[in-house]
């Protein structure tokens, strides 16, 4: 139950803050989100909301100075394992904690006026996935014999946060650009040597604690870029960025850097290289995971436009077979086995053969499509339909990334096409789309893109009703 005493967002989250115990704090930032989203707290606090310097953590845990914890190893052996996942788990409870103090110790933050609600949104996300990720690596600790407290921790995270206590764009360049941006460059190497040590379950799972990062460091971007064009209105983001993380960060920004999940989350190579030579580092090419991404072809996107020069007897078949392949990977725990295992192809190809009719003959039709080819094959497609659902804005009917395309930035910048069309043929209309609520992956991508969730809908099908929901784009 919430503490009743608490009136608002901002009192809650430092209630959170206080919370020792970390089960506790879950339990808590759970009934948090749920309070949070129902519409049943207001964001801000009516007198002085006081966080904590520091959020205490419970007795049971040994708390060491970072230099004194052991080595973790390579996760070559079981006990390696346990360290590392221990050590992660330790990250992920102060990552719980930094989500909910910028909330705590920010959330009147003026910048040319209060923030608006999405900021409260964004980092009530955040806090909602670092407490997951410390649940299900302190039940994967258990899993393998071991508890969170069997090892020593450290409070060395939190010192960035002290450091920056007193400024809102410092904490966001420190926390969550730098240290956040630092976990997507070296999870990778962690989960190629889980998976070479035996333990695929982990592996998986720190797989998936590395994507929903992801969208940590776009909220520390889209947040620092909000604040400082309010604040700094006559000075360039990235080179204010510069000056905090030069003042702020203890020790250099060094490579190799993961550039293509950070530019997935809006960080590109601007902001944090300059940084890296500054420091005297060598930059080198990324290693193992980071590596591979360097050397994957090239992405190729094509327009398919009304009248455009191309032939659909020859597109409809690959647009087709691409929409096809992505609903059964995407939709196989949602729509069922014998649809998606007959009649889907039949749907889809006379579907798109009568789209693409359409769209060839017609300067006038209603759709846009985007397709993303790699070495000739389809990785990927949007598709625009002005016909339909116009109360909403521009309708992106489709945005589809096949699996083995996927994490490479491409449904982002099939999405940022959508949204330019649209800003040059219907300017002032946001681009919406239609989403399963069960499709977790999507709904994450789709917040993480700045999507506003509106108009909760249904979607018939097989006899069935789905619940879907709608996200609405910022206009560009």
């Amino acid at each position: 139950v919430l503490v009743r005493t608490m009136a608002s967002l901002m009192e809650q989250a430092s209630d959170i803050l206080r919370t020792a115990d970390a089960e506790e704090k879950v339990r808590k930032t759970r009934e948090t989100v749920a309070a949070w989203r129902a519409g049943s707290l207001p964001a801000v606090a009516q007198g002085e909301c006081q966080p904590p310097d520091q959020p205490p953590r419970s007795p049971d845990l040994v708390i060491v100075e970072p230099n004194k914890m052991g080595r973790l190893g390579k996760a070559g052996s079981l006990s390696s394992r346990i360290a590392i996942l221990h050590s992660l788990a330790n990250i992920e409870q102060w990552a719980i904690d930094l989500a909910w103090d910028m909330i705590a110790r920010f959330g009147q933050c003026q910048a040319d006026g209060p923030l608006p609600k999405q900021f409260y949104d964004d980092f009530v996300a955040v806090a909602e996935d670092e407490a997951r990720h410390y649940s299900v690596l302190s039940a994967r600790l258990r899993d393998l014999g071991s508890y969170f407290g069997a090892q020593p921790v450290h409070c060395g995270l939190w010192q960035s946060a002290r450091d920056t206590a007193d400024d809102a764009l410092a904490r966001l360049a420190v926390v969550h650009m730098v240290h956040e941006a630092r976990g997507l460059d070296v999870t990778p190497v962690t989960i190629e040597r889980f998976r070479s040590g035996g333990d695929a379950i982990s592996a998986d799972l720190l797989q998936t604690i590395y994507e929903e990062e992801i969208a940590h460091v776009t909220a520390g971007m889209v947040w620092f870029r909000h604040i400082c064009s309010k604040l700094h209105a006559d000075q360039d983001c990235i080179k204010v960025f510069h000056k905090l993380v030069m003042s702020h960060f203890h020790g250099n920004l060094k490579p190799p850097f993961n550039d293509a999940a950070r530019t997935q989350a809006g960080f590109t190579p601007d902001w944090y290289m300059p940084l890296a030579e500054a420091s005297g580092d060598k930059v080198e090419a990324p290693k193992a995971a980071a590596e591979e991404e360097q050397e994957l072809p090239p992405v190729l996107y094509r327009e398919l436009g009304p009248k455009g020069d191309f032939d659909p007897a020859v597109e409809a078949p690959r647009i087709a077979a691409a929409h096809v392949a992505s609903w059964r990977d995407a939709y196989a725990h949602i729509l069922s086995p014998t649809y998606l295992a007959q009649q889907v192809e039949a749907d889809h190809s006379a579907m798109w053969r009568e789209r693409l009719t359409a769209l060839q003959a017609d300067p006038a039709s209603c759709f846009q499509l985007y397709v993303a080819e790699v070495e000739g094959a389809v990785a990927g497609f949007a598709c625009i339909n002005t016909a339909e659902d116009r109360e909403w804005g521009v309708l992106l009917d489709n945005l589809h990334v096949l699996p083995a395309y996927r994490r490479r930035g491409i449904a982002r910048v099939l999405l940022h096409k959508c949204q330019a069309w649209a800003r040059q043929h219907l300017p002032g209309q946001p681009v919406h789309v239609s989403c399963f609520r069960d499709n977790i992956s999507a709904c994450k991508f789709y917040t993480a893109m700045q999507g506003r969730e509106c108009n909760p809908h249904e979607w018939p099908n097989e006899g069935k009703v789905f619940q879907c929901i709608r996200f609405q784009f910022p206009v560009l």
